[in-house]
């Protein structure tokens, strides 16, 4: 949000023909937003009635339930979009941070399932809830997620991703660490750019 916030503030400072830019690039962003929800709505609202159905089984019913997940995670990804476009504030919500975590590896793994890639998980139990952005949290983790597929995919002959939480004070730290390459020298400053 630090990074977002510093670069609207700068851009409402600037000449007036970039805020012209800004306002239609806006108007896209309604438009796009509008034209993709539409389907995911209709998408969304099938897959519900396939889970009512009575031959639906257990290991139907929770890909079916992934599948609605990622359909809402894709909605809120837009809703999110708009947010920064319009410059909102971001609706804030409790968070079972090691639950996300889990649920992201789980799906991570499905992603790449031709993968050697071993993934280990280990939870801080004491974890306290959080409160914040679901699906922006969530984009952060899936980014340190595909981040740590990179760089073992072709530099480990085992490749491993660990991820872990652990209490710290009034704090809680999220760990995805690789045995890949790491961050070469000429990107580290660049990093934290959006």
């Amino acid at each position: 949000d630090g990074i977002r916030d510093i670069g609207v503030t700068g851009v409402q400072t600037c000449a007036l023909p970039i805020s012209e830019k800004l306002s239609a690039l806006g108007q896209l962003a309604s438009g796009i937003a509008h034209e993709v929800n539409n389907p995911l709505a209709i998408m969304n609202a099938h897959l519900e009635l396939i889970l009512a159905r009575p031959g639906c089984d257990g290991r139907t019913r929770q890909d079916i339930q992934k599948v609605i997940h990622e359909s809402n995670r894709a909605a809120a990804l837009i809703r999110n979009f708009l947010a920064v476009a319009r410059n909102k504030h971001q609706d804030m919500q409790p968070i079972d941070l090691n639950r996300m975590l889990s649920g992201i590896a789980d799906n991570q793994r499905l992603a790449r399932a031709g993968q050697a890639i071993r993934c280990t998980l280990q939870f801080d139990p004491h974890c306290p809830p959080l409160t914040g952005n679901p699906s922006q949290l969530e984009r952060v983790v899936i980014n340190l997620f595909r981040n740590a597929e990179q760089a073992t995919e072709h530099h480990s002959d085992s490749p491993h991703i660990q991820v872990s939480t652990r209490r710290k004070g009034e704090l809680v730290q999220v760990r995805v660490e690789d045995n890949g390459t790491g961050v070469p020298a000429h990107l580290v400053s660049k990093i934290f750019e959006p």
